[in-house]
């Protein structure tokens, strides 16, 4: 079988004719952001910790509303969910005199899946997106990278990172975000050909590319989430008007939602994104380890930067419960908070990447010398 990174491998090798390279110990490994790549894009773009006022029109006298799951036979269901993945390897380092940059190789893919009529659940028509990157830190030289870039194979692109990407001062993680932008990219072109009612799903935080997003409709579910975040009630007077996210979670009960919070950024003070948090499950207490499991966080676009309907809030959150999956304990971390076409979307996406095995056999660095200078001595 031929090595399907051949062409790459030889695009590698010019990083080697042109500076030194340092390959990672053994073969490639797979890069974890740390924290949760999530978790950590909610933060970037969430704007302040402190959240104040409730954002709808009928929020009643608690923080919590009940809800009843709203089946497909009962209304109109969400049809449209779109997930993604990225999944980042470390290379090696190439060392460009006083210049350094750990190499990464990342696959990204976003896909669509659509609940027909009958409840059946199938690949939508907006397909599929994967590509292949190569990431690199863009302090390395313009020449190098030129170089590198052209002798890249067709279907692989170069994203180059610097201090300010990804909200990371270490470089490797910076890598990972941007491979995670990468991806809400993919995910972003698909939703842009899903303008129907009832709205499309995401799986992943609304970033600030959504702030001015005119193409309909649109949910957003996290599994992860920023976890300092803080509510003021009212005048927030008393300590229990100034619940922490611990708190407000922890009394959250099952196949039930908190009221509406706007987000809060500098540039859009006026709720232009809301958010609330929906209990899925009725964890035991040797399952529930923390007040975050069965949680799920959900973001709405709100243009008006109006107080949304408490009733459509119910809707959409009952249609979400109605999507939980029953998913066995321990079948991956985030098993009590999986949307069950959402965790189908995502692993239509993983299905096309090539296994961790086949890129740890076939992504290593070409046997070939370091660059020699002039004078014949090793750089």
């Amino acid at each position: 079988m031929a090595n399907p990174f051949g062409e790459i491998e030889k695009a590698l090798a010019v990083l080697g004719q042109e500076a030194e390279v340092i390959p990672a110990v053994g073969p490639a490994r797979l890069d974890l952001a740390a924290p949760d790549a999530e978790e950590t894009y909610d933060r970037m773009t969430s704007g302040e910790a402190a959240t104040k006022g409730i954002w709808e029109t009928e929020p009643g006298k608690g923080l919590y509303r009940p809800l009843r799951p709203i089946h497909r036979r009962q209304g109109s269901a969400l049809r449209h969910f779109v997930a993604g993945t990225a999944r980042v390897y470390y290379l090696g380092t190439v060392l460009e005199r006083e210049r350094s940059s750990p190499i990464q190789f990342a696959q990204i893919g976003a896909a669509a899946i659509r609940r027909r009529d009958d409840g059946t659940v199938r690949p939508a028509s907006a397909g599929m997106r994967v590509e292949n990157l190569l990431i690199l830190n863009g302090i390395l030289s313009p020449q190098l990278l030129e170089r590198f870039q052209h002798a890249l194979p067709a279907g692989t692109r170069l994203i180059t990172t610097s201090a300010r990407s990804g909200g990371s001062a270490e470089p490797r993680s910076r890598g990972a975000h941007a491979a995670n932008e990468a991806m809400r990219a993919l995910q972003q072109s698909i939703l842009e050909q899903l303008q129907e009612d009832p709205p499309p799903v995401l799986d992943g935080s609304l970033g600030n590319e959504y702030f001015n997003w005119t193409s309909g409709s649109l949910l957003a579910v996290l599994k992860s989430f920023r976890q300092e975040s803080r509510f003021t009630i009212g005048r927030g007077i008393r300590p229990r008007d100034q619940p922490t996210l611990f708190r407000l979670l922890n009394d959250l009960p099952p196949e039930s939602r908190t009221v509406v919070f706007p987000r809060i950024t500098a540039e859009h003070p006026d709720g232009s994104v809301v958010f609330w948090y929906v209990r899925l499950h009725a964890l035991s207490p040797a399952m529930r380890t923390s007040p975050l499991m069965g949680v799920i966080k959900v973001e709405m676009p709100n243009a008006g930067a109006q107080c949304v309907p408490t009733e459509l809030v119910d809707r959409l959150s009952a249609r979400l419960l109605a999507e939980r999956t029953v998913a066995p304990y321990g079948s991956g971390a985030r098993w009590h908070a999986h949307l069950y076409p959402l965790y189908l979307a995502g692993r239509l996406v993983r299905n096309r990447f090539h296994s961790e095995e086949v890129i740890r056999s076939g992504l290593r660095w070409p046997a070939t010398a370091p660059a020699a200078s002039k004078d014949g001595a090793q750089r």
